[in-house]
């Protein structure tokens, strides 16, 4: 009897642990310069699998980054919770001024269980140095909204709001905040 329970549980922890396997092998944080981090840009940019996270503050953001980055400052007391409203089956490209927070941001993500990112250890400042390009351009982007006066023919009539209203993250990136998480890619090969 104790032969038969002894066995019954090895034979669980064998396939929970087998089941277990695939998944952490599926876990990839790598180390990339700004040389290595381009060439991801220029690969993967505009895949809705590829994330490009700046973590600076708001001001930092807006004086120059990555286009296409999104920005989710690691100093604001609700980063974990907005990192944690992010699609941890995507990969992300991390980066902050120098390394130092985006380090942070890294460890946040691994406890969080992301599942594949780059931390580009050497900054915009790095980026900077190098000569890539950096983009201005506000986050979120301003859009302008229709008024109920112009309604579907898009024509305008005087109006009383602003012609540029901030547009939430949520209903700008609907795949990077809302898709479900995949913890194994199709086919089920990382």
């Amino acid at each position: 009897m104790r032969l038969r329970r002894a066995t019954l549980w090895a034979t669980i922890l064998v396939l929970v642990l087998g089941a277990a396997a695939p998944l952490a092998a599926c876990t990839r944080f790598s180390e990339v310069t700004v040389d290595q981090a381009r060439e991801l840009i220029q690969k993967r940019a505009g895949t809705a699998e590829f994330v490009i996270l700046d973590v600076r503050t708001p001001e930092e953001f807006a004086e120059g980054h990555i286009s296409g980055a999104v920005n989710v400052n690691l100093m604001a007391p609700d980063f974990e919770s907005r990192l944690g409203g992010l699609n941890r089956g995507q990969t992300y490209l991390v980066y902050c001024r120098t390394g130092n927070r985006s380090v942070k941001a890294i460890q946040a993500m691994r406890r969080l269980g992301f599942r594949s990112a780059y931390h580009m250890f050497e900054g915009i400042v790095g980026w900077q140095k190098k000569g890539f390009p950096l983009s201005t351009s506000s986050w979120p982007p301003r859009r302008r909204e229709t008024t109920r006066s112009e309604g579907r023919t898009g024509k305008s009539a005087p109006s009383t709001t602003s012609p540029n209203t901030s547009v939430s993250l949520e209903h700008l990136h609907p795949l990077i905040l809302h898709q479900p998480i995949h913890l194994v890619p199709p086919g089920g090969v990382c």
